[in-house]
């Protein structure tokens, strides 16, 4: 693959979007009508999991007790 197809790919990479976007590569509207035309994943998320595993997260330093 050449290095500018390997570019095109990542063109609206969110890791390069800023430098994509001051460089002239992409224009702003170029970008919104990239995400107008983005699936929406929302129902692949299970939110009920991440809100457990978050409860269940404590730092270390909160279980040490001083002496």
């Amino acid at each position: 693959m050449s290095f500018e197809k390997a570019m095109g790919k990542m063109k609206y990479d969110v890791r390069l979007l800023e430098y994509n976007l001051s460089q002239g590569f992409i224009t702003k509207a170029e970008y919104e009508k990239h995400l107008s035309q983005l699936e929406d994943s929302a129902h692949l998320v299970d939110i009920e999991d991440e809100v457990d595993d978050e409860a269940n997260d404590t730092p270390e330093t909160e279980n040490i007790e001083s002496h």
